[in-house]
């Protein structure tokens, strides 16, 4: 499990050399959100961390999400794993956040809806 931490937050900080998550790892990250209380607080406090240090927040970012930047990053990583955690964000739709290119799905999300 830890592996996949690790894994998921390594994407967010830097998507272009991140590998995608597969079907099976995916299934597990889900799994674990749901099931290990806290563990979804981690994610999203290292996730906006992670961000911030790597200078991830931007103007348009925090207009996106409806925040400013000092609370974008949390937002969006609330927002994210909030979704993979409830089944409404699919493998298809995370791995296009890696790829910087979201689907409409992903897109939506991330916004707020």
């Amino acid at each position: 499990m830890r592996f996949l931490i690790v894994l998921v937050g390594l994407a967010l900080a830097f998507p272009a050399a991140a590998q995608e998550l597969t079907a099976k790892q995916y299934k597990e990250v889900q799994r674990n959100l749901r099931k290990k209380p806290g563990l979804i607080d981690s994610i999203i406090w290292n996730c906006a961390r992670q961000m911030h240090a790597r200078g991830r927040v931007s103007s348009e970012m925090a207009a996106s999400v409806g925040a400013d930047e000092k609370g974008a990053a949390r937002i969006y990583c609330s927002r994210l794993f909030t979704a993979v955690a409830a089944e409404r964000l699919s493998l298809k739709d995370f791995n296009s956040l890696e790829r910087g290119k979201p689907t409409a799905n992903a897109d939506r999300i991330l916004r707020g809806g």
